[in-house]
């Protein structure tokens, strides 16, 4: 037996896209665990996933390339196998 009455899948169905904010007012709304409006949502079809941020960090490639351009074009292969520390210092100290 379902926790779900065809008149929540109904209020689920008109709030779609179910995201965490929502899902948490309708968890309240029907007096059931976050997780469980969740789920339902996932297994309908009607969750939305939030999607992560990711700040763009510098790769050590892209620290050796800008070393080498500071360096007016001299081929440093291997230096990718420093720290990010040494090469931030190395840049620093050239630039």
């Amino acid at each position: 037996m379902s926790n779900y009455t065809t008149k929540m899948v109904a209020t689920m169905d008109d709030r779609s896209p179910i995201t965490r904010a929502i899902a948490d007012d309708l968890a309240a709304e029907f007096g059931l665990p976050v997780r469980s409006v969740i789920s339902k949502a996932v297994l309908l079809g009607l969750y939305q996933k939030t999607e992560k941020r990711t700040a763009s960090r510098t790769t050590k490639v892209e620290m050796v390339k800008a070393i080498e351009t500071a360096l007016q074009g001299e081929t440093l292969d291997g230096l990718e196998g420093a720290s990010m520390r040494s090469l931030s210092a190395l840049l620093m100290s050239i630039s």
